[in-house]
């Protein structure tokens, strides 16, 4: 792992320390842009593994995905009468990137604190709105689900300052770093009864750190899902329910790749007399990065561990007998629960997972079931078929923060073979195995049993708050019918 010069941990743990003061967990990929390939090995509990949970008091659940445009905004708008104008939510902004080759600009305000304050606003909100339209059995495990890059600011990260030594004032208990802030707040949120059979994948946040060497381009990148257990504080605590689950490929489409030319006039991608934490941070794909660095994460297990939270490291764990995988954007596409679950099958040594129950994690081996709900919180990705981990009957639930598209199957050819192809914004799908005598096939059923709502009754475009895009589509929710669990 890596060390600043003078030997003080790396600032993120500075953060999960101070964050401890009552939340939930969150998924984090690091990346560190000068990084040796050196495998790590495999990563093990080294405890014994423990009895499975095998029932739950859940037999339902109901996906409840928060639709809302997380990209970058167009620098150029198409008006009413057919004609193209510059966006208005750029002018403000000295850097602008390119995605898929169009110039965009990252949204956000210039002062972080507030910029975290509105996104914290706009969650709450939606997961207010979700509740009037969910099922309140207890019986129903509630899966509410937001999409990639919820929280990043308007330089494509939150970005921690050389000189920010301490992200916890210890004097007044005041949460200062914008990660913190987010973690405790959320963790507020989710503390509450009627939110006790919830959990929570609250999208991600990116945050970069410059390291305190020589090389100007030494920087760490985090990219992070937030992934709460609801409760009741009046029965429980937070105690067993916090997870961190890394995330371990780089997409080109992480990050803007920034540009000097913009409508003919030239724009510095990096200027020396701009203070890191006011210009947008550069694409580290582009610096030939395809892989977030683990090796810092897993120097900092114990510690974590210390912290209260729990490591999710192969994508999969259980909360109260259910058997769930969670993957963030391109690790769906990468196989990367189901690549453990068929490495898992091919080793001698078993690997051990987190397991939630009675206030407690415990680590077991991965069931041979597989996953009876899988999760993914996605930007610009879809379902994909051979990617699944799915038990019989086993349902993935995919929010994609680039699409509003209605969810749909199709029968398509490409590679010189036929597969199903799934497209939409909010996907929900089903996967049955059928085995005859002479054919074994898995067969797939998109769910199309929804409520969808917008989260806002008034001006929407106003309760963006300038933090989100108002040029692509209205943030909604789709409530899906409560299913039954599958029977493992």
């Amino acid at each position: 792992g890596r060390r600043r010069q003078d030997g003080t941990p790396s600032a993120i743990s500075q953060v999960l320390r101070a964050a401890v003061v009552g939340g939930i967990g969150f998924a984090v990929g690091i990346l560190v842009t000068k990084q040796d390939s050196t495998p790590i090995g495999t990563m093990s509990a080294l405890v014994p593994p423990a009895s499975p949970i095998t029932t739950s008091k859940y037999t339902k659940f109901q996906p409840l995905n928060f639709q809302i445009y997380t990209g970058g905004a167009p620098v150029k708008i198409s008006l009413e009468d057919g004609t193209n104008a510059t966006n208005s939510e750029c002018s403000d902004l000295s850097t602008f990137g390119s995605f898929n080759g169009v110039m965009h600009c990252y949204m956000g305000h210039k002062n972080n604190t507030r910029d975290v304050v509105d996104r914290l606003k706009i969650m709450e909100d939606a997961v207010e709105r979700a509740y009037e339209l969910s099922d309140k059995s207890a019986d129903t495990l509630k899966v509410f689900v937001a999409p990639e890059f919820f929280f990043r600011g308007r330089n494509g990260a939150y970005i921690l300052r050389r000189d920010q030594e301490t992200l916890f004032n210890d004097v007044d208990g005041e949460c200062r770093s914008e990660v913190c802030q987010i973690l405790m707040k959320l963790e507020n949120l989710v503390g509450n009864e009627k939110y006790e059979d919830w959990i929570f994948l609250f999208g991600t946040t990116v945050v970069s750190e410059s390291l305190q060497v020589e090389d100007t381009w030494d920087y760490l990148f985090y990219n992070f899902g937030i992934l709460f257990k609801g409760f009741d504080p009046d029965k429980t605590t937070h105690h067993g329910k916090r997870f961190l689950v890394p995330k371990r490929y780089v997409s080109n489409l992480d990050f803007l790749t920034p540009f000097r030319n913009v409508e003919d006039s030239t724009r510095e991608v990096y200027q020396s007399n701009v203070p890191d934490d006011e210009q947008a941070v550069l694409n580290p794909h582009n610096l030939k990065h395809k892989r977030y660095n683990r090796r810092i994460w897993h120097t900092y297990k114990e510690e974590i561990a210390n912290l209260g939270y729990t490591m999710i490291e192969y994508g999969w764990f259980m909360i109260e007998g259910i058997t769930l995988t969670v993957e963030i954007c391109l690790d769906h596409d990468a196989r990367t629960a189901l690549t453990a679950f068929l490495a898992d099958a091919a080793a001698r040594e078993s690997t051990l997972i987190p397991s939630y129950a009675n206030d407690k994690v415990d680590f077991v081996e991965i069931p041979k079931h597989q996953a009876q709900i899988s999760i993914v919180s996605s930007a610009d990705m879809q379902v994909s078929p051979t990617s699944l981990a799915l038990s019989n009957g086993g349902t993935i639930i995919l929010q994609d923060g680039m699409n509003q598209d209605e969810a749909n199957m199709t029968w398509e050819h490409e590679c010189f073979k036929y597969d199903w192809q799934f497209t939409g914004g909010s996907e929900v799908v089903q996967r049955n195995a059928s085995i005859t005598p002479t054919e074994v096939v898995f067969n797939y059923e998109v769910n199309r049993d929804y409520e969808k709502q917008s989260v806002y009754t008034a001006d929407w475009k106003k309760s963006l708050r300038g933090v989100f895009s108002t040029a692509k589509y209205e943030p909604m929710i789709s409530a899906y019918a409560p299913k039954l669990l599958a029977a493992v």
